[in-house]
């Protein structure tokens, strides 16, 4: 699957939406993929902009200072370091790539002659998506050491701590909290925001009155909380309430109906002068929401923000969203065109996606044969 912005033209995705580099650029999240060891964090221009400066700064006599000469041998080793780089990068353009397999075989064989103790010092310092993320490797004896060491209430820690209004509906046997967290990973548009939590603005100079705001309008959610709908702010920023989680159920009659969708909210500043930022954590087949996970608000408020608007009225044109799309202007073209020109597949794809993304706390997840194919599969 390409990436939605640039094509792949800049990276590749590895079966995410977006490629790191418009992720970076464009969700504020800061991808270590772009810290590459031939970069020194400049554009190429400087060298030569600061030879013409040190050259212009010779007397007329043409000798240098001994700063001015430093800074030239240093312009010279920078040059030279860069010649180098490029050259050895033509040379592995030039040797053939190996094999997945072999690679595979080379990768887990280096993976078995680690020592346990190194292994075990390393998952010390992992996060769960990381010590997940290990685990798809499909390493055997590393995927003994994790189990040995990461307990099924482990996973379910973690799970409650990704997704605090998750709430099973089923019964759930022992030792499968580990699948029912990697199954609601899987379901997540986007693994790097939700490994970096809600995109966040700077709300360091929050002021008091936006704070009685949000409080009253928590207290509302917990008393009073429109149906279908929950939300409350993130347990490690409950005292600025600028960082939510939300959860959307399916309004009854629409092929939504029965999912339980997982939203992030951030609020900036300036609320209620500007709107929250809201994003979908979990997949759904609808002409409003990208491949990312991002909502537009031309759907959802046809008319300007207003100061009347509050979060649960918000996720309320949400939830309406999902059974009456706004099908003028969309975030996915083509499920749009979809779901004028053929409705019954349009709502067909959408239950199945429902049942495959938003409904893990009372059915299992489809079989891998099951995927959503043409209009709704990953060309999407």
């Amino acid at each position: 699957m390409p990436c939605f912005h640039c094509n792949g033209f800049y990276s590749a995705c590895d079966d995410q939406p977006v490629c790191p580099v418009c992720h970076s650029f464009l969700y504020q999240y800061q991808c270590t993929a772009l810290k590459r060891d031939d970069e020194d964090g400049d554009s190429g221009t400087e060298e030569e902009a600061a030879a013409h400066a040190a050259a212009a700064a010779v007397g007329p006599s043409g000798a240098a200072s001994d700063d001015e000469a430093q800074q030239l041998r240093q312009l010279r080793q920078q040059q030279q370091k860069k010649l180098l780089q490029q050259q050895l990068r033509q040379q592995q353009q030039q040797q053939p790539l190996p094999s997945s397999s072999s690679s595979a075989q080379s990768r887990g064989a280096r993976l078995d002659a680690l020592p346990t103790e190194l292994i075990l010092a390393v998952l010390a310092h992992c996060d769960d998506m990381a010590v997940w993320s290990l685990l798809r490797l499909g390493n055997r004896r590393l995927t003994q050491i994790i189990e040995r060491e990461f307990s099924d209430a482990y996973w379910q820690r973690q799970l409650s701590h990704r997704w605090p209004l998750f709430t099973l509906r089923r019964p759930l046997g022992a030792g499968t909290w580990r699948s029912l967290y990697s199954d609601l990973l899987l379901s997540a548009p986007c693994l790097a925001c939700l490994a970096s939590g809600p995109s966040s603005w700077d709300v360091d100079e929050a002021s008091s009155w936006r704070q009685r705001r949000l409080r009253l309008e928590y207290r509302s959610l917990i008393q009073e909380p429109p149906y279908g709908v929950a939300a409350v702010p993130t347990p490690v920023d409950s005292g600025r309430l600028s960082q939510w989680h939300a959860v959307i159920c399916g309004p009854p009659g629409s092929p939504y109906q029965g999912g339980a969708f997982f939203l992030s909210l951030t609020v900036p500043h300036s609320y209620p002068l500007r709107p929250p930022l809201i994003r979908f954590l979990t997949k759904v087949f609808h002409p409003n929401v990208s491949r990312h996970g991002d909502v537009g608000l031309d759907a959802i408020l046809p008319t300007n923000w207003s100061l009347a608007l509050t979060l649960a009225k918000v996720l309320v044109c949400v939830q309406s969203l999902l059974t009456d799309p706004y099908t003028e202007v969309s975030m996915e073209p083509r499920i749009a065109r979809l779901c004028i020109e053929n409705r019954p597949e349009f709502e067909r794809l959408a239950r199945l996606w429902t049942w495959k993304y938003a409904m893990h706390d009372f059915v299992g997840p489809l079989a891998a044969t099951d995927e959503p194919a043409g209009d709704g599969g990953g060309d999407l």
